[in-house]
């Protein structure tokens, strides 16, 4: 009987409901990972169906109850996009952030560059750094490691960090297919940290 009703509540989509039936009946034998998966599971086939507004709160609800849960990462990455598909990029970078906390995983690299563009954006040259320097750390995409190279080379000229600009500076000269303009860039941080001497 117990069994049934959390059966319902998980149709309906409504974890808290299921989850206390489970703890008022012992006989429902639910584990601690069944009990983690009850509001991870909405979250999820939410975000499938592309339902991202619904999504939003249940990862939220999710990462509250559970925030060193077994999906805590896969779970910022997935709130970050829905956060995002819903053109709120300011709350998804945080999530992005604790993604990138966790153990190495497939979309490191594209999360690297969502963060380091982001920042970059907005003049907030030490933390695009940051993530640039992840980017070239995680990034397979031979365009990817271009940027990367690219943008630590900027965000240290900006930042005043000349030896580190001249030396990205060098490896962007010699990238195969480089616009002028990234040359151009090159060349004056070489010549920045020539000056500097």
């Amino acid at each position: 009987f117990p069994s049934h009703d959390i059966h319902v509540y998980l149709a309906m989509r409504k974890p808290e409901e299921a989850e206390k039936v489970a703890n008022e009946y012992d006989c429902a034998g639910l584990s601690s990972d069944d009990k983690e998966n009850l509001y991870y599971n909405p979250a999820l086939q939410s975000y499938v169906d592309s339902n991202y507004r619904d999504a939003i709160p249940k990862f939220e609800q999710y990462l509250n109850k559970f925030p060193s849960g077994r999906f805590a990462y896969d779970a910022h990455f997935y709130l970050g996009n829905a956060l995002l598909r819903t053109k709120d990029t300011a709350q998804a970078m945080p999530h992005y952030a604790a993604y990138l906390s966790g153990p190495v995983s497939t979309f490191f690299e594209l999360v690297s560059l969502r963060l380091a563009a982001y920042y970059y954006e907005r003049d907030a040259y030490d933390s695009a750094q940051v993530y640039y320097l992840l980017l070239e750390k995680y990034a397979a995409k031979p365009n990817n490691i271009n940027t990367a190279k690219l943008g630590v080379m900027r965000c240290a000229f900006l930042l005043n960090q000349y030896a580190t600009s001249k030396s990205y500076a060098e490896q962007v000269k010699t990238t195969v297919g480089i616009t002028q303009k990234c040359k151009r860039q090159a060349l004056q941080a070489c010549f920045k940290r020539r000056r500097k001497n």
